[in-house]
């Protein structure tokens, strides 16, 4: 994998705009729940990031096959994207939050897109089953510091490491915060692009004095908008999704600040529980806001909402109303 692993140079902002945003890839809109997932589904933007982790140079877009799971398999999760290039079967992931189970994940991920291209009945042939080699890999974009690149491999996670398994599974886990990754960087302005925007939404929120104002969270994320538009970073994508991704770049935050929350000690037991309430009224408030373009929201499914206090449900709540096209369509997603 053609990766560097020195810093990026930051003069290097500015971007061409991008090309055939309508162009848009058949998976799952679930996927859409956050900004990575709909600035890379799209085949060209796809295919360029291939191209730079491979140091190939696909052209054609439908040379890349989508093979992305649609049903759960494992703790209520889907696979972000995963594709067939070549000989190749690449299974991308996005990452906020490092997790060293990534490698089982991938296990589980790869066995079941396996399972999806080849008939289980031709096991018992007596001719060898050819399978695209799978390649694994996690983008990851938290705020624990960490190395360029990070290999986790499924033998860590051995109980008898004294012997040696059957199996091995590697995720490929690439630090695409701002200022990692030189080389891919230069490669794949689009992801370059990505990287600098979530900096400049951090720097941003990081500013907000009131974390529980809502206003405050949209203006500053939508000043970050304006200045990556105003120096020719993401202009189409931003222009045309403004408003989507103004909720997910918040949505995203709030996560990544209630994950701080609950790794304290309870010292501040009333400021953590203040702010765990101002995320929970955010999350709320942007619910909310998608549901309004579909239509008139009933007042029970506004107190069912309303009432809620968890934040894994919340949650979901929140990718059935990106997914669905309409109040009703939401009410039967989260089961109303």
């Amino acid at each position: 994998m053609a990766v560097n692993t020195k810093y990026n140079n930051a003069d290097n902002i500015k971007t061409e705009e991008l090309q055939n945003i309508e162009t848009e890839i058949t998976v799952n809109r679930e996927h859409k729940d956050k900004v990575f997932r709909l600035l890379f589904n799209n085949r060209k933007n796809l295919l360029e990031l291939y191209n730079a982790l491979n140091g190939t140079a696909y052209t054609n877009e439908n040379d890349l096959t989508i093979n992305t799971l649609d049903n759960a398999i494992f703790m209520s999760m889907k696979n972000d994207i995963s594709f067939i290039v070549g000989s190749d079967m690449c299974l991308y992931e996005h990452q906020s939050t490092i997790c060293p189970n990534m490698p089982l994940r991938g296990l589980f991920y790869i066995s079941e897109l396996y399972k999806k291209i080849k008939d289980e009945k031709h096991l018992y042939s007596t001719t060898l089953i050819k399978i695209p080699t799978p390649h694994y890999i996690v983008f990851y974009n938290g705020v624990t510091d960490t190395d360029d690149i990070t290999v986790q491999r499924l033998s860590d996670a051995f109980l008898n490491k004294d012997r040696e398994g059957c199996i091995e599974v590697t995720a490929t886990m690439i630090n695409v915060n701002y200022g990692h990754n030189k080389e891919l960087m230069e490669n794949c302005r689009i992801l370059q692009d990505y990287s600098y925007f979530i900096s400049r939404v951090r720097f941003h929120l990081s500013n907000v004095k009131d974390k529980n104002n809502k206003k405050e969270k949209y203006d500053a994320v939508n000043a970050a908008i304006d200045e990556c538009i105003n120096q020719n970073v993401l202009v189409e994508f931003l222009s045309r999704y403004r408003r989507e991704v103004a909720n997910m770049s918040i949505y995203e935050y709030d996560e990544e600040e209630a994950k701080k929350v609950f790794r304290e000690d309870g010292r501040n037991e009333g400021k953590i529980e203040g702010r765990i309430e101002g995320i929970l009224e955010t999350k709320i408030s942007v619910i909310f806001e998608l549901l309004e373009d579909k239509g008139e929201i009933p007042q029970s499914l506004k107190d069912k909402i309303s009432a809620e206090t968890d934040l894994d449900v919340l949650t979901k709540w929140f990718k059935a109303a990106v997914k669905a096209d309409s109040i009703g369509e939401f009410e039967k997603l989260i089961g109303q």
